[in-house]
């Protein structure tokens, strides 16, 4: 999956982040890089350096897998690439420049080599290399240190990045890595977009690569579960209509991993606009726009004056609608707080609190999985069985059908992605055929191998370290046809444990038998004891 990027310096001011939040919700951004973030507006879901000028955020269902903070840099890591966010002050010495440049190329560096990495930031230089008209000290320390570290600048030097009144500038910059310059696709600057800050939107895609597996189904959903059986019944009689009487577990299982691929779509994950944002906001930001691209156009300096001051009034017009939005925004959530404590207020403050997704080290997931599923020899069985003790009787259409009546067509699948709604369309229209199946793989002695693979999900136990092999526990999805031939086991079982009562009497749980009526007639054993 490609992910969209976005990358400005907001000058510390709260409007200009709030309007970057809003923009990236409409143009459903995924990595936003930010120069002098405004301090109290990146406290939550964003990654910041240890002086707070530089920041990053990594939105949706982006997972991080690592993430770094330095003086003037940080970085976060999702998807196997390396993404940095980059401030360095106009005023610092050409000495504190160098040291800046050393101590992010050493960051740079100690990641393993041919890694994938974006450098993105303000970095007050100059150079033609980038469109400016001079090149300065630190436009060629930063020329050199590019070249040192195999960084390939991605601006074109056409737009300005900076605008004050008559003053233009190309100080915000775009680097990647050799091993992602093919991969960064539609690299521009956003110059009729309004950003409430002197820097404009820097926007840019990361492609998806060819030789990786598209994205697991992580962001797919299912249709209906009336169309997923109607096109299992499609595809099963196009495999009949081949003159096949019959049906193994092989073709099954291809049949309806191709039915279920057919009944999903992707989707976006869920992203809410701001609780503040309304039309208002939405029309001063058009009137903004407009009034920019008048001023920009003009050639006659006194007009160019007259416009430039109408586009500041505009500009200041925008601030004060989203500074009244959002101040009234925030009353009406106070007194909404009172009447309904689980409302908008109670769901904007735990997402602030929510902490982003982090992907577990190698050692510890290894170490966790080798807890809870410790390996043991296959040899368990000792005894010896006749035949007539390993016979085991044909199954019976009666009980497919109580196999079939127990799947829930909304539970997550396994490995194989086949869902609940296209097993039971299959149930549905070839009960027989299923019966044969199941009857000859009874016969044979075989549980496919491919239904023992389970997905594993670590749940985070709270209050316990996250370092820990023990603080999680699992979730496992297992092949739901695997699950079906599982219970049919597992009724058989339960009737002849019950049958020649295997069990005490005093075991209540995993019982068939009413649970409050084994307990009631416990105590009254015991009451009469007494």
């Amino acid at each position: 999956m490609n992910m969209l990027c976005v990358q400005i310096n907001l000058n510390k001011s709260k409007t200009a982040h709030d309007l970057l939040q809003q923009f990236a919700y409409e143009k459903n951004f995924d990595v936003l890089l930010a120069s002098e973030p405004n301090e109290r507006k990146t406290e939550n879901s964003w990654i910041r350096d240890v002086k707070k000028n530089a920041a990053l955020k990594i939105r949706g269902n982006n997972v991080i897998s690592g993430k770094e903070v330095g003086e003037g840099f940080v970085y976060g890591i999702t998807k196997e690439i390396v993404f940095y966010s980059c401030y360095i002050s106009p005023n610092c010495t050409d000495e504190d420049f160098q040291n800046f440049l050393t101590n992010l190329g050493q960051s740079i560096n100690s990641h393993p080599k041919g890694s994938k990495i974006v450098v993105g930031g303000d970095f007050n230089s100059a150079s033609p290399e980038w469109g400016s008209l001079k090149l300065n000290k630190r436009g060629s320390l930063l020329s050199e240190w590019t070249g040192a570290n195999d960084l390939i600048l991605l601006n074109d030097g056409k737009s300005p990045t900076f605008e004050r009144g008559e003053q233009r500038s190309f100080i915000d910059l775009t680097f990647c890595s050799q091993s992602l310059k093919d991969q960064i696709s539609n690299w521009h600057v956003l110059s009729d977009v309004e950003s409430l800050s002197d820097h404009k939107y820097i926007v840019y895609e990361v492609l998806h690569p060819r030789n990786k597996s598209p994205r697991e189904d992580t962001n797919k959903i299912f249709n209906n579960v009336s169309f997923c059986q109607k096109m299992t019944l499609r595809e099963l009689k196009k495999h009949f209509a081949q003159n096949k009487q019959d049906i193994n577990e092989t073709e099954l299982q291809d049949i309806l991993i191709k039915v279920c691929q057919k009944s999903t779509k992707n989707t976006n994950p869920k992203r809410k606009p701001n609780y503040w944002w309304n039309d208002e906001i939405a029309n001063a930001r058009r009137a903004c726009i407009k009034s920019r691209r008048v001023y920009t156009r003009a050639k006659n300096p006194q007009v160019r004056s007259r416009l430039h001051e109408a586009y500041k009034k505009a500009r200041k017009d925008l601030q004060i609608e989203i500074t009244k939005s959002k101040a009234e925004a925030w009353r009406k959530l106070c007194q909404e707080v009172d009447e309904n404590p689980w409302g908008l207020g109670y769901k904007i403050v735990t997402d602030k609190l929510k902490k982003k997704r982090e992907i577990l080290p190698e050692t510890v997931v290894s170490s966790a999985l080798d807890l809870l599923f410790p390996t043991r020899s296959n040899n368990f069985l000792d005894e010896s069985f006749t035949e007539e003790e390993l016979y085991f009787p044909p199954i019976t259409e009666a009980e497919i059908y109580r196999v079939a009546s127990r799947i829930n067509v909304d539970k997550t699948p396994g490995p194989d992605s086949i869902t609940g709604g296209a097993v039971k369309g299959f149930f549905k229209h070839y009960p027989q055929t299923f019966l044969k199946l199941v009857n000859r793989l009874f016969e044979s002695g075989v549980f496919r191998k491919s239904w023992k693979i389970a997905k594993i999900v670590l749940i985070y136990k709270r209050n316990d370290l996250l370092n820990k092999s023990d603080s999680f526990r699992p979730i496992c999805l297992l092949s739901t046809i695997g699950k079906a031939f599982e219970d049919i086991i597992n009724f058989r079982l339960q009737e002849d444990i019950e049958k020649n009562h295997i069990l005490s009497e005093n075991q209540y749980g995993f019982r068939k038998k009413n649970l409050q009526s084994w307990q009631s007639r416990k105590q009254l054993r015991l009451l009469d004891l007494k």
